[in-house]
């Protein structure tokens, strides 16, 4: 029962700092990890928020809300990461993965088209998968925060659930509009 509470204490505890890690990721790294601007322009550049905004209600989507905890967590796991240079070697590699995961579920449970909802999805898995072998690799390679670890893992799983009864409806209910030029998504 103690074990209980202490991962319910932990899993809401990290919930909390969820927000306030990821915007201080994004005051750290700036424009999503990427390197400064070299443009030279006269307008201000406008601050970066996170970009999966859940105020969208095209983001209501059980997928779409469990991508965004995943992403949320990967920032949050991100500015925790600290010391050597390997372990901050990892971060834009979990950025791209997580915000990849967010982009792509939210264009494919928006569109009516079973390729292009066939196509986001094996882009998701691809990234979903990635997230969890690097994962197993930070646990035993880097200083990482263990318990971000296992909260992000334990997210992806909770998505594979609900990602497999996507995929599901897209096979069953959308219709075949599409040839796919290269034979994968028949």
């Amino acid at each position: 029962m103690k074990r209980q509470l202490e991962k319910i204490y932990l899993n809401r505890k990290i919930k909390h700092c969820r927000k306030i890690k990821c915007d201080s990721f994004f005051e750290k790294v700036g424009h999503r990890g990427a390197a400064p601007s070299t443009h030279y322009s006269s307008t201000p550049q406008k601050s970066i928020t996170n970009p999966f905004n859940m105020e969208d209600p095209g983001k209501k989507h059980p997928l779409a809300i469990k991508a965004q905890e995943i992403v949320d967590t990967v920032f949050a796991l991100c500015a925790d990461l600290e010391g050597d240079e390997f372990s901050k070697s990892y971060q834009p590699l979990l950025v791209e993965a997580a915000t990849m995961i967010g982009a792509k579920t939210y264009s494919g449970t928006k569109t009516d088209s079973r390729l292009l909802a066939l196509q986001n999805a094996a882009i998701i898995r691809y990234q979903a998968e990635f997230l969890l072998t690097s994962t197993s690799g930070m646990k035993d390679m880097t200083t990482a925060n263990h318990d971000y670890l296992n909260v992000l893992r334990k997210e992806i799983l909770e998505f594979q659930v609900l990602f497999v009864e996507w995929v599901k409806y897209i096979k069953t209910e959308l219709d075949n509009d599409m040839e796919d030029e290269w034979g994968l998504f028949e």
